[in-house]
């Protein structure tokens, strides 16, 4: 018997309230950006006598990227070393030492860069939606800042203004945009993909969930040092309480220039101004869109072009795991001993050790965009599944659509599999283009009919050799 009627919801018990909050406010991804002072008036402050701004006690949490900028040969006699005092005491923002030296302001105006990193003024803001409920009545909005929710993010000069919880939420960083006269050279975060400069030690160390843009590079297999692995082990010391890295592979921009989307595309589907965004776990099948696809499709870059890296994967046999499960391994793994190679080259001073966090692949995606993603993965499984069946149909000389019958009539149908490729050498990773870093075809074979051969052959091996997992669907936030 079905009850039709429900107890009005002031009158529930103030527990189950509770829950019913939590449980309608789902984590978020919550994306970050900083809007700064305009260049040419801070160079023309900077140029002013006596230079009025002053340095922040929490520059300190940087000093292991910003104290190499800074000559041993700064100090000089203090008048009161002389027995010479002043009304005004001498500003000290932190006791200087080896860790964390001086950096006399009169120094600091003659380097513009390093000036603009430390002192400019900025805020920090997301256009993420914030939690209804924090704005539906006094009590769920007691509830949530309970339990987690508040304003975060500030800056050195100014407040936070960003709703978010550190428990579950994540916090979503791209890249650095180019930043007009400076070049980028000097960064707090010693980091040329995501720079952190701007944000308060009091918001980093509490960051437990982060997620990087364009970042499935970090998992490709390189032969060399990668220099993602290296730049990433930068930025991990100023997140002391990370305990997972999100590396997202698709984001609303690449889906948007895939060509022949299909009608499971909502023709508005984009992301709006004010839309949820959704971080989903990448699949395997994922990495085989572009080749089980009608129209065109974004390769993963921790795959590579045509998948070539997971199926060099499969062919070699190297773990019992998933490609994504084996690289998240081996990946954590080259971050540990990135982050065992910095403590060591750090001496004299000492550097506390961190935790590498857990890595996993995701798409970052609005949530207009997630059903259109979830039946692309149907699609491409499906195919997947009707020219593996074709195949053996083939073999027995049963002709269809994908194997026609003048093919069919071979015993055996020729795999064009490619032999496993040599690594490039070592020395030779220096100067390579950008599409050949991505995947292991030669230059001959990045263009025009010979990468349609190459697909061809990728595609052929998948149908008689691959393996795939089904594709499920795990909404990390």
């Amino acid at each position: 018997m079905t009850h039709q009627t429900f107890h009005f919801f002031p009158a529930l018990p103030p527990e189950i309230r509770r829950t019913i909050y939590i449980l309608a406010t789902p984590p978020r991804v919550v994306h970050i950006q900083e809007v700064s002072e305009d260049e040419k008036t801070f160079l023309a402050e900077l140029k002013i006598a006596p230079f009025r701004r002053t340095l922040c006690p929490s520059l300190t949490h940087f000093a292991l990227h910003w104290r190499k900028y800074i000559p041993k040969a700064i100090k000089q006699p203090t008048l009161e070393h002389f027995g010479v005092t002043g009304a005004r005491p001498l500003n000290k923002p932190w006791t200087p030492s080896a860790a964390t030296p001086e950096i006399p302001i009169p120094w600091l105006t003659e380097q513009p860069e390093l000036a603009w990193e430390m002192v400019r003024n900025s805020y920090l803001y997301s256009k993420a939606p914030i939690p209804a409920l924090l704005h539906t009545w006094s009590e769920s909005r007691e509830e949530l800042i309970r339990f987690g929710y508040e304003l975060a993010f500030r800056t050195r000069s100014n407040g936070p203004r960003t709703w978010f919880n550190f428990k579950r939420d994540v916090m979503y960083l791209t890249k650095s945009e180019s930043r007009g006269r400076f070049s980028g050279t000097v960064s707090l975060s010693n980091n040329m993909f995501y720079e952190v400069g701007q944000f308060h030690p009091f918001d980093l160390t509490r960051v437990k969930r982060l997620a990087l843009a364009y970042c499935g590079p970090l998992l490709f297999p390189w032969r060399a040092p990668s220099l993602w692995t290296e730049e990433i082990a930068q930025i991990l010391p100023l997140f002391p309480g990370l305990s997972e890295l999100l590396l997202a592979e698709l984001e609303d921009e690449d889906v948007m220039r895939w060509s022949e989307r299909g009608p499971h595309w909502n023709r508005n589907s984009g992301s709006s101004t004010r839309e949820r965004w959704c971080c989903l776990a990448v699949e395997e099948i994922d990495a085989l869109l572009s080749l089980l696809s009608d129209g065109f499709r974004t390769d993963l870059g921790s795959v590579g072009l045509v998948a070539e890296m997971f199926k060099e994967h499969q062919q070699r046999r190297e773990s019992s795991d998933g490609y994504f499960e084996h690289r998240r391994v081996v990946t954590e793994q080259a971050l540990a001993d990135a982050r065992d190679a910095m403590i060591a080259s750090s001496h004299p001073i000492p550097m506390t050790p961190w935790s590498i966090p857990r890595i996993r692949a995701v798409h970052i995606l609005p949530e207009s965009m997630v059903p259109g993603m979830i039946q692309e993965r149907r699609n491409a499984w499906n195919k997947f599944c009707e020219l593996k069946r074709d195949w053996r149909k083939a073999i027995d000389g049963i002709p269809s659509d994908n194997f026609p019958q003048a093919r069919a009539m071979t015993t055996k149908l020729g795999t064009m599999c490619s032999p496993l490729l040599p690594w490039l050498p070592d020395e030779d990773w220096d100067d390579v283009s950008d599409p050949v870093v991505f995947c292991i075809f030669s230059d001959e074979q990045m263009g025009g009919e010979a990468l349609s051969r190459g697909q061809r052959r990728a595609k052929s091996w998948w149908v008689q050799k691959g393996t795939v997992k089904e594709p499920g669907l795990e909404i990390i936030a």
